[in-house]
């Protein structure tokens, strides 16, 4: 269900029905004032700052906040311009609301019915209760599935890679080694002193054992090649990239489309993942857009998506500092969070 209001200098308090999702704030059509405008909320007895809004600047900013339901919100601004919220209700758009009626229905009922009928409607509410809960964990399973699923399509790419890699070198000859070499007729003393009774019937064998030394090029026996295995297997642990901002980037596919422009919107695909597994957001059916490098975005998702190209995938580790700070966006993102997002870059304008 779709929400609004206008917040002013004026403080303005309420307690939402259900959980609230607020998506955007801008200056209203009216503001005249060119100072800056920052809009505070105070939420269990902590004052923030969501954002600053300008006239002729700034004029609108794109919010991904949740409030609980039945907690009080107070909202103000700072600033002489009036600064208009969006959002919706998380709980309604599931229908809530109809389930209630429903649910007065089947109480008027269950009075008319009697006990034993109560009974019966519990156990059925409890099975649709169930139900629910069944249906979003599947869900949430298929999405997991749908990621576990691309990241060991490349896993089993490079292993399959490192096998092929494998079997060359153990198709290519390899050379004997100079087994002839531990034997060696020169320094034994029996035939460097040979006795004169075998004059013939052992010095023949002698001359022969010699004649094998020109068979034994072993120098050219040097192992180059299986080293130069060793380092290829090794580069696959080198595809974390940390920036200097303390952002890490992994290349899950690369890309072939243009990369994105400074200003131009692009459309991503994405998973949310605190550190802990936790799936906190997500957007794999319908892209996200929004307009990159004018903070728009967390300041991670404006430096890790601008040096992809479309049709890449890439997994985004953002520290707390490049998200939501020590702030957090609660309930779903607590303070100094590092945030795991997995992302494909499916469009982006030039």
């Amino acid at each position: 269900m779709f929400w609004g209001i206008e917040i002013s200098k004026v403080p303005v308090k309420f307690t939402p029905a259900f959980d609230l999702h607020i998506t955007t704030a801008c200056l209203s059509a009216v503001a005249k004032d060119t100072g800056r405008n920052v809009l505070q909320v105070k939420y269990d007895g902590k004052t923030y700052s969501l954002c600053s809004l300008k006239l002729n600047a700034t004029e609108h900013s794109v919010l991904d906040t949740n409030f609980e339901e039945g907690k009080e919100v107070e909202f103000s601004v700072s600033g002489n311009n009036t600064i208009c919220l969006t959002g919706y209700f998380v709980d309604s758009m599931y229908g809530d609301d109809e389930q209630g009626e429903e649910e007065e229905e089947e109480e008027d009922d269950e009075e008319e019915e009697g006990e034993e009928d109560e009974e019966m409607e519990g156990e059925e509410d409890e099975e649709e209760e169930d139900e629910d809960e069944e249906e979003d964990d599947d869900e949430d399973d298929e999405i997991n599935q749908e990621l576990e699923r691309q990241i060991l399509e490349q896993a089993l790419k490079r292993k399959a890679q490192i096998e092929a890699d494998k079997n060359k070198q153990q198709k290519k000859p390899k050379q004997e080694e100079p087994v002839k070499q531990v034997t060696p007729v020169k320094p034994t003393a029996s035939a460097a002193k040979p006795t004169a009774t075998t004059p013939t019937a052992t010095t023949p064998t002698k001359q022969t054992t010699p004649a094998t030394k020109p068979v034994t090029p072993t120098k050219p026996v040097t192992p180059t090649k299986p080293v130069e295995t060793v380092v290829e297997k090794k580069k696959p642990t080198s595809s974390v990239v940390t920036l200097p901002s303390g952002l890490q980037y992994e290349d899950l596919v690369v890309g072939t489309g243009p990369s994105p422009k400074s200003g131009k919107k692009v459309g991503v695909k994405y998973i949310g993942k605190l550190t802990n597994g936790k799936t906190f957001d997500s957007s794999l059916r319908t892209p996200f857009t929004f307009r990159i490098g004018i903070r728009e975005v967390i300041r991670g998702w404006d430096i890790g998506v601008a040096s992809m190209k479309v049709g890449g995938k890439r997994r985004l580790t953002i520290p707390a500092d490049l998200a939501y700070g020590r702030s957090g966006a609660p309930p779903s993102i607590p303070p100094n969070a590092t945030l795991i997002f997995d992302v494909e870059l499916v469009s982006c304008a030039q």
